[in-house]
C-alpha cells in the first residue's frame, strides 16, 4: 500500500502528513474530517475549536 502511488485527482491535491496522534500518513482533507468528529487534539498544530 504505497499512498504516493495515489494519483491525486487534477482539481484536489491531498497534501500527505504524519500525524503526531495517528502515527499514520493521512490526506489532509481525510485527517480534518475523520479529527473533527472524533477529538479536535487530533488535528494540528493549528487547532480551532468550534
Amino acid at each position: 500500500m504505497n499512498l504516493f502511488q495515489y494519483r491525486p485527482r487534477q482539481h484536489k491535491t491531498p497534501v500527505l502528513f504524519r500525524c503526531r496522534h495517528c502515527e499514520r500518513l493521512t490526506a489532509r482533507i481525510c485527517v480534518f474530517r475523520f479529527h473533527q468528529r472524533n477529538e479536535a487534539a487530533h488535528l494540528p498544530t493549528k487547532s480551532t475549536s468550534q
